[in-house]
């Protein structure tokens, strides 16, 4: 009963970080000839600094935000897989009771995953709050309008 629910537990948490990784958009590495782009078009685009940095700051929280749904994965598995484990803890020879050591690495190793999300979690919040500082495009009807903010 305890192999089949951690089987099932398995399967989803890999389906899961299949699903995370099968969103992320490799369109740019696509060899599809109407994605290609001159390179004075290409200069248009990114003459600006503010919103090259917009744009190398959006890709660097995108990347992060993926590390964090991937460590908070495995974090989630972890203490999981501790809550599945049977003999979580003995008592010694004094009659003190002690957790085993695979129940230790499971909560230890759980918890330092699940730093590692929050921490993740927190450098996305800053870039994308150094993403929104810089040039902004606005286009409409009217033209084009270019706004700087902090």
């Amino acid at each position: 009963m305890y192999i089949k629910d951690g089987i099932i537990t398995l399967v989803v948490l890999l389906l899961t970080t299949i699903n995370t990784f099968a969103q992320s958009n490799n369109m740019e590495n696509s060899p599809n000839t109407s994605q290609i782009k001159t390179t004075a078009m290409h200069d248009l685009k990114y003459s600006s600094y503010g919103l090259r940095n917009y744009d190398a700051y959006n890709k660097e929280a995108l990347n992060y935000q993926y590390g964090a749904i991937g460590c908070a994965t495995v974090s989630a598995g972890l203490l999981i897989g501790f809550a599945c484990v049977k003999d979580r803890y003995y008592t010694n020879d004094s009659g003190k009771l002690k957790m085993n050591t695979k129940s230790k690495a499971l909560v230890i190793g759980g918890s330092v995953f699940a730093a590692l999300a929050i921490i993740s979690e927190l450098h996305v919040i800053d870039c994308k709050i150094e993403a929104k500082r810089g040039l902004i495009l606005h286009l409409n009807e009217n033209g084009a309008k270019l706004s700087y903010a902090f």
